[in-house]
């Protein structure tokens, strides 16, 4: 991981006054992590990549409800739900993005 955020670091120009969007993708790579490391990485997240455009794609919802309860107080994280819609079979699944206000707004497969 250090490694990763080193290359990114070092291998995007800093912009100023606008211009590209710096972006980290992190596609559920926490998962490897004990809960006890992973909130250092959101607080290396918020400290070291306040100029990025950061999406944290967490699949387990322990890690989700611990990373949005970390990071809510910054007031600069936006959380998404992404679900498949049912399609008929043999036609592709058609992804479904709604705003995530609360977990009990969650549907009950998820």
């Amino acid at each position: 991981m250090a490694l990763y955020f080193a290359g990114a670091e070092a291998s995007t120009p800093k912009v100023s006054g606008g211009g590209a969007t710096r972006l980290l993708v992190l596609d559920d790579v926490l998962i490897g992590l004990d809960m006890s490391n992973r909130i250092p990485v959101l607080r290396l997240l918020e400290e070291e990549f306040k100029d990025w455009q950061v999406l944290l794609l967490p699949y387990d919802r322990v890690w989700f409800d611990l990373a949005r309860e970390y990071t809510e107080q910054t007031k600069r994280w936006t959380y998404l739900k992404l679900l498949e819609l049912p399609t008929t079979p043999g036609s592709y699944s058609m992804p479904l993005i709604e705003p995530h206000s609360s977990l009990l707004g969650w549907p009950k497969s998820i």
